[in-house]
């Protein structure tokens, strides 16, 4: 009986999402399941009545964007209480404990432990900002290997439904090295670590290179500020696969000037609308019908939204790297002469 109770919120959930932008922040199932009202009617809806049935869960509809908002509240709180945890936070009067100023910093950096989607050789963790925590897949997934506290209430979803609340095998963390990392390069930019945001750090998107990684065979490590994090995630301390040796040192980062950190973008932008456009990218939806594809398959004829005349855009997925990755500018530095002589063929 609660499965099949647990299956019709489940259908209940996908309709009031379907009816949300294709990137809107919005509790789980398993987590509308948690919230008293919803799982009151679950529970104690009588058995002996008529079957259990959508219209049963028409008191939660007309509030589902409430409760959604007041869940990803209590989630923010989660994740700040992370960052308390690990590192230092300055007094600063009326900020001292504004969740949204503390969250947005560009030093604000969450991974997951349970996945390597997003990383470029098999990272230990996917590193990503706050948003994207909170809409992280594998907050959610159940995992059969996974031990977990033992609740009625997890038991429930994770017999019934397959799912769990948002972070119950806590994944998600803060990500301390991160954070030191990214406070390196924003003092790069002669920028304050302490109140610089992401999107004062995008509005500026300052390019990087990784001295470190320098290739004779493949040339400078380029790449912007986010990318910095997960590079040296994925690759500190150094050593191979990035580069031609197997000493292993700290990354070494600069900042690129403006003149050639400018050339640099246009590449990375040209990299990114291709990769956007490959086979099997699925980092871009559309906002009418939350369809996820690539640039291609999204702009076919055969997508009713463009047939109806419903859009003329497409948004990007928030659980999804939006960022380029590591870019390789040629000539190498340090590079050894070599006059390579022209030949004509006859």
């Amino acid at each position: 009986m609660l499965k099949k109770r647990l299956e019709v919120l489940d259908e209940f959930h996908k309709d009031c999402v379907s009816k949300l932008p294709g990137n809107a922040l919005v509790l789980s199932s398993a987590d509308l399941f948690m919230q008293p009202l919803v799982k009151e009617l679950i529970e104690d809806t009588p058995n002996d009545g008529p079957e259990f049935t959508l219209s049963n869960l028409d008191p939660v509809k007309d509030s589902f964007l409430e409760i959604s908002r007041e869940w990803i509240e209590e989630v923010k709180s989660e994740l700040f209480a992370m960052v308390k945890a690990e590192v230092y936070i300055p007094s600063n009067g009326e900020h001292e404990d504004d969740i949204d100023t503390h969250l947005e910093l560009a030093t604000t950096f969450f991974h997951c432990s349970g996945c390597s989607e997003d990383s470029y050789r098999g990272s230990p963790g996917t590193l990503f900002r706050y948003k994207r925590a909170i809409a992280h897949a594998c907050t959610g997934e159940w995992d059969p290997g996974t031990e977990l506290p033992e609740t009625e209430t997890l038991e429930t979803l994770r017999e019934n439904l397959k799912k769990l609340p948002w972070n119950a095998d806590d994944r998600i963390s803060f990500n301390s090295r991160a954070h030191y990392t990214m406070r390196d390069m924003i003092a790069l930019c002669d920028l304050d670590p302490d109140t610089t945001t992401a999107k004062e750090m995008n509005a500026l998107d300052p390019i990087f290179e990784c001295l470190t990684c320098n290739s004779q065979s493949n040339g400078r490590c380029i790449m912007t500020w986010e990318c910095v994090v997960q590079h040296e995630q994925d690759n500190g301390p150094h050593g191979e696969p990035m580069r031609e040796t197997n000493n292993k040192c700290e990354a070494k980062f600069v900042l690129l000037d403006e003149e050639e950190a400018n050339v640099v973008r246009q590449r990375m932008a040209e990299e990114l609308a291709r990769e956007r456009a490959s086979d099997g990218y699925r980092g871009l939806c559309c906002p009418a019908c939350r369809l996820q594809g690539n640039s291609v398959n999204l702009a076919d004829e055969s997508h009713k939204c463009w047939n109806m005349g419903t859009i003329n855009k497409v948004i990007p997925c928030i659980d999804h790297r939006q960022y380029p990755v590591e870019y390789w500018l040629w000539p190498p530095r340090n590079q050894v002469p070599l006059d390579i002589e022209s030949t004509e063929i006859d």
